[in-house]
């Protein structure tokens, strides 16, 4: 019998784990890996100065890989602790010269269904770049139980269908690993320096490469878990960032969107949000993509209505 699972990369990164809340979701994140059905992957974990990490993660038999990250001189300036984008170049140049075939990148407060890494093997085929959304959002005090929150509005919502697609990103991306060792590719992610640029939104990185964009969502789902972690030095990474940036953020998209003439809408606009999310073709049964493209077409009138409305009401206090 032919073996048909593909090797899979998965990249992520860990805060310091302690007696807190994070530290418990970052372990659910890797006992979701854990039990994952499919077993020929890999966990890169990109470390910055984090010896320690290494102890907490031991007990887990997945197969790992410790990479030490760098931080760019930019980011040691307004005294970042970890760096996006060095995560993400530093990993992807592992999994390019990898046996790799599939790319993850995720974030460690995100918990998969164990069919997860069987779901990536079957719709991850050539070219092609994935998502999985909506994502159902729950506290962490919440875990167990059907309640999903809006942290935006400070409510609970009914279900994942209920949040703003124009306001929650996608946060996590899977891709064919062959796509990153395209030269164009290479050049968005590697040629210039973002960090720490939160301008540049790395989401809208990965929706610059030009493949085929599936949504995996109704064949897998993902759970983001919100927790009370604080890091006061990335509060500060972002605001000194924003702040300092902008015009070379600017500079940066230009010269991305004129070197693979890429639609301005994604960069740019009150709906770049929503218009990244639909790029990807939802994959499921008729009455799902219907349901799921309702969803997005209602908010984008919803969205197209509150601008509207806001335009008029600072017109008249004028």
């Amino acid at each position: 019998m032919i073996n048909t699972e593909k090797r899979i990369v998965i990249s992520t990164s860990l805060k310091n784990f302690g007696d807190n809340e994070n530290s418990r979701i970052q372990h659910l994140f890797l006992d979701s890996l854990e039990k994952q059905k499919y077993s020929n992957f890999e966990v890169v974990i990109c470390l910055f100065n984090q010896p320690e990490i290494k102890e907490h993660v031991k007990k887990y038999k997945f197969k790992k890989t410790f990479i030490e990250c760098e931080l760019p001189k930019e980011s040691k300036v307004i005294g970042a602790t970890y760096s996006f984008f060095s995560w993400i170049s530093d990993s992807m140049n592992y999994a390019v010269s990898s046996s790799g075939e599939i790319y993850v990148f995720s974030f460690a407060d995100y918990i998969f269904e164990n069919n997860f890494l069987d779901v990536l093997n079957k719709e991850i085929t050539n070219n092609v770049l994935a998502i999985s959304y909506p994502i159902i959002k729950r506290k962490f005090s919440d875990l167990g139980t059907s309640l999903q929150y809006d942290i935006k509005y400070k409510k609970y919502i009914k279900n994942e269908f209920y949040l703003n697609p124009n306001i929650f990103v996608n946060e996590n991306f899977f891709l064919d690993i062959n796509l990153l060792r395209k030269e164009e590719n290479k050049l968005i992610f590697n040629k210039y320096n973002f960090d720490p640029l939160q301008g540049i939104n790395f989401a809208q990185l990965f929706n610059s490469i030009n493949c085929t964009k599936k949504n995996i969502y109704f064949k897998t789902k993902q759970t983001c878990v919100y927790n009370n972690y604080n890091d006061e030095i990335t509060l500060q990474n972002h605001k000194a960032s924003y702040l300092s940036t902008s015009d070379k953020s600017h500079e940066i998209y230009t010269k991305i969107i004129n070197y693979i003439t890429l639609d301005k809408n994604l960069f740019y606009g009150p709906f770049r949000k929503i218009n990244n999310v639909s790029r990807f073709k939802i994959i499921g049964s008729l009455n799902e993509r219907f349901r799921y493209s309702l969803w997005i077409y209602n908010y984008y009138i919803y969205n197209f209505a509150i601008k509207l409305f806001s335009k008029i009401f600072n017109f008249k206090k004028k």
